[in-house]
């Protein structure tokens, strides 16, 4: 998105409707150039303050602004869920392991 660009017409799906998405549309801010030696999380902090400052996204009471806290709140969950998903990871490649050494101690027992 460019500096003094404004979608706003796109994130409440007023327009034609041609256009129209079943589900909306969403924004994001791609990196400049003075951004580019970013980590992830601070492209995500940038970004947000981005839309945060911006004059028409940045209004509290902007047409889509709960669902652009929505977003944010899904992204939370994700992170959330992914960080248990690596977590039982873990604990199933553990548990994977013991079963292979406790597998060919078997083998090796039985002399295959």
């Amino acid at each position: 998105m460019n500096e003094g660009t404004d979608v706003s017409r796109y994130l409440t799906n007023a327009v034609p409707s041609d256009l129209q998405l079943a589900l909306g549309y969403f924004a994001c801010k791609m990196r400049g150039p003075a951004e580019t030696g970013l980590s992830v999380r601070e492209g995500f902090d940038s970004e947000a303050s981005y839309f945060a400052e911006h004059p028409s996204y940045g209004r509290a009471h902007a047409p889509y602004a709960e669902r652009l806290a929505d977003v944010r709140r899904r992204v939370g969950n994700a992170n959330a869920t992914l960080a248990q998903v690596q977590a039982r990871l873990a604990r199933i490649e553990d548990l994977a392991d013991r079963l292979q050494v406790e597998e060919g101690l078997h083998l090796q027992r039985s002399g295959v």
